[in-house]
């Protein structure tokens, strides 16, 4: 559809067609009916006297074509720029932070723009960081763009947390971004020109883990366990906030006069209910480990597989000590950083929960090892804050992770 005037040669483009705007439409045999929208962004009072309609093909061909009589005076517009959305998490190709902005132009004048967005605390409060951009962003009416603000550090995304008190506590939480906050660009509203938005910081706090499993060579249990517990933002963005790793295993050659490889490591056992703050302790340390070799009914936290002989009250297979083993552990094995992650969160944000979890005392798959379990979960916001223990799980697999999660 397009404005016809007396005297001009129907068509497109005539020059006075330059101010307006329109959006194709595709109307098919079951939809019936569709809607045009023509918008004038000239900054003169015009008046057409006609409307032309067309309908083409797939093919681009005209089958139909009306000129219909109709005046009508289009009065000068402006743009009317507004952000509807900021995501602050958002990173760069190289992970540095580098903040969203969909910007949506409400008016109904076409905008050519040097992006002017001033981030400041929250009321209008102090100024955090200015984006000057030196290239142009078009906005079409009734369109929107996106702004990609590069050049944030740590500090300045902690600062969207809000204003702070000298004892560094948040006594007003919040941000603003500002949207041409000098007024250089007229437009039909300048009310609108504040997007007000929260960041908080979580800690995610895994407490237990749970496998309803056996071990293809050990049916007593799984030997040598491993693993990942990621948490990623949800709701399809698919970025990584944090992971704990863990390596709960370490090969020996070398038991007594004979060579004999093995693994040994921290042993599960179905059902039962470990705590990682233990796991991480008797990986990490000589002295945990030693101490916990019968803390669990299913026996000892460590094992030696060499014979199929399980270390009980710091007695091992010959040639080899409990001691040994866990020096073993401690030097080769790791649990970093710790059953905790901590990381920045948009509230009403889904987290995703990626859990992996191994067993390496096998002689299966390309690197000796056999899944216990791999899956995901999202847990929705509603759920968070929450100071009460919370579960993902995989119910095919047999495996459950508890956790807290805390402002």
């Amino acid at each position: 559809m397009l404005p016809l005037q007396g005297g001009s040669v129907p068509g497109w483009p005539n020059d006075f067609h330059t101010n307006f705007t329109l959006n194709n439409v595709i109307i098919s045999p079951e939809q019936g009916s569709a809607t045009v929208r023509l918008v004038y962004g000239g900054d003169q009072q015009m008046t057409t006297d006609g409307l032309r309609l067309v309908m083409m093909d797939e093919e681009g061909d005209w089958f139909y074509r009306r000129d219909v009589p109709l005046n009508i005076v289009w009065y000068p517009s402006a743009p009317d720029l507004e952000i509807i959305s900021v995501d602050p998490l958002n990173r760069s190709g190289g992970g540095d932070y580098a903040p969203a902005i969909l910007v949506r132009n409400n008016g109904y004048r076409r905008s050519w723009w040097h992006a002017d967005i001033r981030a400041q605390h929250p009321n209008g409060g102090a100024e955090i960081l200015h984006l000057h951009d030196s290239n142009l962003t078009y906005v079409g009416p009734r369109e929107t763009a996106r702004i990609l603000w590069e050049g944030w550090n740590e500090e300045q995304i902690e600062a969207l947390r809000g204003t702070r008190n000298a004892a560094g506590n948040v006594i007003s939480p919040g941000y603003e971004f500002v949207i041409d906050p000098d007024n250089a660009l007229a437009e039909l509203n300048e009310g609108n020109n504040v997007f007000r938005g929260s960041l908080e910081r979580m800690t995610v706090y895994f407490s237990h883990l749970a496998v309803d499993h056996v071990s293809i060579e050990r049916p007593g249990g799984v030997v040598g366990v491993g693993g990942q517990l990621i948490v990623f933002r949800g709701g399809g963005r698919g970025e990584a906030l944090g992971a704990v790793e863990f390596k709960g295993w370490a090969e020996d050659e070398w038991v007594g006069p004979l060579y004999a490889p093995h693994e040994e490591g921290v042993t599960l056992c179905p059902v039962a209910l470990y705590r990682f703050n233990d796991i991480a302790s008797v990986i990490k340390s000589s002295h945990a480990c030693l101490t916990n070799d019968s803390v669990y009914s299913c026996g000892a936290y460590l094992v030696e597989q060499t014979e199929d002989l399980r270390c009980v009250d710091g007695s091992c297979a010959d040639g080899e000590d409990w001691a040994a083993i866990c020096s073993n552990l401690m030097h080769q094995g790791f649990f970093n950083p710790s059953p905790s992650i901590d990381f920045y969160y948009m509230p009403g944000e889904p987290l995703l929960f990626y859990v992996y979890i191994y067993d390496k005392d096998v002689r299966v798959g390309f690197d000796d090892t056999e899944t216990i379990c791999d899956f995901s979960q999202e847990v929705p916001a509603e759920l968070f804050p929450s100071d009460r223990e919370l579960m993902v799980s995989s119910e095919e697999q047999g495996c459950r992770v508890y956790f807290y999660a805390r402002y």
